[in-house]
């Protein structure tokens, strides 16, 4: 989505992924509670949370200082008020609007927040082995890392024709290369987090699911959508082929009018 802070920009339009993560509240409290052992270690001195595909909203900076005060406020419950270090670690694409992002952190008076930002993507390694406390991800799993080769064959009998997703008119075949290519990106996410999570460590996954392999209606609409956007795509495409063949026809025509002009003339004299 578009970057800055402008109508159009993530960080104007991402309330609904913040209305989101706020249901997951007390999930999240139950989990920081249920690794108390890892939390309360009197060794402890820095906590490490780390948002995977964290855009450039506020919505990120929300949630990931939820999170940093459930954890204190846990070791606050049993008596605990060692000073405890909060490196908040926001990571994306390397296209992402990490100004934008950095300009909307705030850093609490008194309190030892140290944010950082890690450019790269999460299918792959991202940080030190055992050194991610809290990871989590928000409505980012659900992209793939690249778009199977097969759809976009024609030769394949995975092409999706003119569908970058899944859609009814779908071959099985793309389907089923979409579904592989999900499983192997899951597949890398997983073993990457795995080492980078210290033991006891807590992955939070958040992304949009179907229950079944049916579309659901509401995406029928912008299917349609989507066809009729290609379809004028291809209108305005022909159109401006067709001007331009009209545009070099008629310079050809008053060329050729111009040379016969040029000829007769120089006859006549």
């Amino acid at each position: 989505m578009e970057g800055g802070s402008g109508k159009d920009s993530y960080h104007r339009n991402s309330g609904l992924q913040a209305q989101g993560f706020s249901s997951v509240h007390a999930a999240i409290e139950q989990a920081i509670a249920s690794s108390a052992p890892l939390f309360l270690d009197s060794s402890l001195d820095v906590i490490r949370i780390a948002d995977l595909g964290c855009s450039h909203g506020s919505n990120t900076i929300q949630a990931l200082d939820f999170v940093a005060r459930e954890i204190i406020r846990l070791r606050e419950q049993v008596g605990d008020r060692k000073p405890l270090e909060i490196q908040a670690i926001f990571s994306d694409l390397a296209i992402n609007d990490f100004n934008t992002l950095f300009a909307l952190v705030r850093h609490p008076q008194g309190e030892p927040y140290f944010f950082s930002g890690v450019p790269g993507s999460f299918y792959g390694r991202l940080f030190p082995r055992s050194s991610i406390h809290f990871a989590m991800t928000s409505y980012a799993l659900h992209y793939l890392s690249k778009i199977p080769e097969s759809i976009t064959d024609k030769n394949s009998p995975a092409w999706n024709r003119d569908s970058m997703f899944v859609s009814r008119s779908s071959p099985p075949a793309a389907i089923e290369a979409f579904a592989q290519q999900a499983s192997d990106d899951l597949s890398i996410f997983l073993h990457s987090r795995a080492q980078e999570l210290v033991t006891g460590g807590i992955l939070l996954l958040m992304f949009p699911i179907r229950l079944s392999h049916e579309l659901n209606e509401a995406d029928f609409p912008f299917q349609s959508l989507w066809k009729d956007l290609i379809q004028e795509v291809k209108s305005d495409l022909s159109l401006s082929l067709s001007l331009s063949l009209s545009v070099s026809l008629s310079v050809c025509l008053s060329l050729s009018l111009s040379l016969s002009l040029s000829l007769c003339s120089q006859h006549i004299c």
